[in-house]
């Protein structure tokens, strides 16, 4: 299963489609929130609510079910929330989160925490990233890309 993840675009719909273009083949497209944009501009991204998504209708967070094991996201600025509790109870074995704007991919007590970047604010000296994650039911491999 190949899933593409991006975060924090704040309403740049043109990088999104960039990343739609170049990965077409993906299996599933998910936003880590802040894009601030409608569900239909973010389709055929799935979306959580970002701290600048006050008033979108997306989730607080999600939990997607895969052959790898459950995958929990959250836009990351309720980490007192969704922390390894948390995540332990919905028997996470990834967690992706955005806020930051900075690349991220800790292990931490088998939880595989991962952050894709901002694709247009970065505030880590890139040109703006995101993730593609590739699964089987043992394995997880994973890149950051940049447009």
């Amino acid at each position: 299963m190949k899933i593409v993840v991006v975060s924090d675009t704040h309403r740049q719909l043109d990088e999104i489609k960039s990343v739609l273009l170049k990965e077409k083949d993906a299996d599933v497209f998910l936003h880590c929130g802040d894009s601030q944009l409608e569900h239909y501009q973010l389709y055929p991204f799935m979306s959580v609510q970002g701290n600048c998504d006050r008033y979108s209708s997306f989730p607080e967070v999600r939990i997607i079910t895969t052959e790898y094991g459950n995958i929990v996201i959250h836009h990351g600025h309720l980490r007192y929330k969704y922390n390894l509790k948390y995540l332990k109870e919905h028997k996470a074995k990834i967690c992706l989160f955005g806020h930051t704007h900075v690349k991220t991919d800790i292990n931490l007590e088998g939880i595989l925490f991962l952050n894709p970047g901002s694709l247009t604010c970065p505030r880590d000296g890139t040109k703006g990233s995101y993730l593609v994650i590739n699964l089987t039911e043992n394995n997880v491999d994973y890149e950051f890309k940049y447009l």
